[in-house]
C-alpha cells in the first residue's frame, strides 16, 4: 500500500452504500465520497501540477473532506486554511506556500479574491460538477510513490513566521495501521471529529474511519464550548470513538 486513497477505494467497493462521513447538513456514502473526490481531483488535474500544494479555504464539512481527497487524486497535496485566520498571517503562509490552486466556495470567495494570491482559483461548486476523468486519474496514480507529500500543516509560528510541515502518505499509513490496531477500531465505530482539519489530531479521525470503513461525524464548532448540547449531539449520532485534544 502506498497511497491513502486505497483506504477509500477499498471501502467504496466493499460497503459503498454505508455512510462514510456526515456533518450537520450533509451525509456522503463511501461511493458518494469517492465520486465527489474524483470530480474535484479531475478538475484540479487540469492545472497540470504535480506534488504542489493546493490551498483549501472552506468550512469544515464533508465537502472539505472531498476537496482534501480530491487534491490527492490530482497528484498534489492539500493545505487546509483556517477561515478565522488573520489576513496578515494568511498572507505570510501564502508567500511561503505559493499554491498551484486555491479551492473555495461562494461564501468565502470575496475575501480570497480581494487578497489576489496569484494562483488558480477554483470554485468548489463547479468542481463538484466536473466530469470524472478516470484515465487521467489513473495516469496520475501510476506515477505516485508513498513518500509523496499528502498534506502540509503550518505551525503557530512562535518566531512570528508560520512554518509549513509536510507529511507524506507513508507516514500516515504507518501510523494509522498501528493506531487502529492498538485501539481495536472496527467498521461499526462512529468516530467524532472535533479537531480542525488543519490540525494533525484530525488525521487520526479521518484516516482511521477511512481505513476501517467506519463513519466520521464532524462536530460543529458551535458545540465546542457548549457541553450539554455537545453530549446530546454525540448521543444522537451514537458516537463510539473520540480522539480530542485536552482543554
Amino acid at each position: 500500500m502506498k497511497n491513502v486513497l486505497e483506504y477509500l477505494e477499498y471501502n467504496a467497493e466493499r460497503c459503498g452504500s454505508k455512510i462514510a462521513a456526515s456533518d450537520t447538513d450533509k451525509k456522503y456514502t463511501y461511493t458518494q465520497l469517492l465520486n465527489t473526490s474524483k470530480r474535484i481531483g479531475s478538475r484540479l488535474a487540469e492545472t497540470g501540477a504535480k506534488n504542489r500544494p493546493v490551498a483549501l479555504y472552506l468550512e469544515k464539512s464533508v465537502d472539505l473532506l472531498s476537496a482534501m481527497l480530491g487534491t490527492v487524486y490530482s497528484g498534489n497535496f492539500y493545505v487546509v486554511v483556517d477561515l478565522e485566520m488573520p489576513v496578515d498571517r494568511m498572507n505570510k503562509i501564502f508567500q511561503t506556500l505559493r499554491p498551484c490552486a486555491l479551492v473555495t466556495d461562494t461564501a468565502h470567495c470575496d475575501r480570497i479574491k480581494a487578497a489576489d494570491y496569484n494562483c488558480n482559483l477554483i470554485d468548489l461548486e463547479d468542481a463538484l460538477l466536473s466530469e470524472i476523468r478516470e484515465d487521467r486519474l489513473s495516469e496520475i496514480r501510476s506515477a505516485q510513490i508513498d513518500t509523496d507529500p499528502l498534506y502540509a500543516n503550518f505551525t503557530s509560528g512562535s518566531t512570528g513566521v508560520p512554518k509549513g510541515i509536510a507529511v507524506c502518505h507513508r507516514s500516515v499509513i504507518d501510523f494509522i495501521e498501528v493506531f487502529t490496531k492498538t485501539f481495536a477500531f472496527s467498521e461499526t465505530d462512529i468516530i467524532a471529529n472535533q479537531a480542525p482539519f488543519d490540525f494533525d489530531v484530525s488525521v487520526k479521525d479521518i484516516y482511521s474511519a477511512l481505513k476501517m470503513g467506519a463513519q466520521l461525524v464532524i462536530v460543529p464548532r458551535r458545540l465546542f464550548s457548549a457541553p450539554a448540547p455537545l453530549l446530546d449531539y454525540l448521543c444522537e449520532n451514537k458516537v463510539t470513538v473520540m480522539t480530542w485534544a485536552v482543554s
